[in-house]
């Protein structure tokens, strides 16, 4: 029974041994330039051409802008949120629907409906979009 067991965790060791080098990151390979240059030597011109392998990282930062569009004035959103069963989470949601209502210039209402109550509150509404995020989005 040991020596299965040993088997099997220099098996595992093996096979660590060979997955993660295989999953580390690879630098890019060097990249070979042919760089021409004419120089002069005693009066006479002469060409020089050298191969030079270069390794270099390149970072690149895009800035892109994206034009934001505002609401038009006097948009209202209207949230139907089913009330949590901590009633703590409800309390800590409505200031973050507040605020984005605020920053974009949004009347917000959020309504928190019981489980019972939520089908029958969604039937009777003009629903337009729903999506499920984190309030920070």
């Amino acid at each position: 029974m040991k020596s299965k067991k040993f088997t099997l965790g220099i098996g595992l060791l093996a096979l660590l041994a060979i997955l993660i080098p295989a999953c580390t990151p690879q630098a890019a390979p060097p990249e070979t330039v042919v760089v021409t240059e004419i120089v002069e030597v005693e009066g006479e011109q002469v060409v020089v051409t050298e191969i030079v392998e270069v390794e270099r990282e390149v970072q690149t930062t895009v800035e892109v802008e994206v034009p934001v569009e505002k609401y038009p004035e006097g948009t209202a959103v209207h949230i139907v949120q089913w009330s949590h069963f901590v009633p703590q989470y409800d309390k800590w949601f409505d200031p973050f629907a507040q605020a984005w209502g605020e920053a974009n210039g949004v009347e917000m209402t959020v309504d928190h409906v019981g489980i019972p109550d939520l089908a029958p509150t969604l039937a009777g509404l003009d629903i337009h979009f729903i999506h499920a995020t984190s309030p920070e989005d």
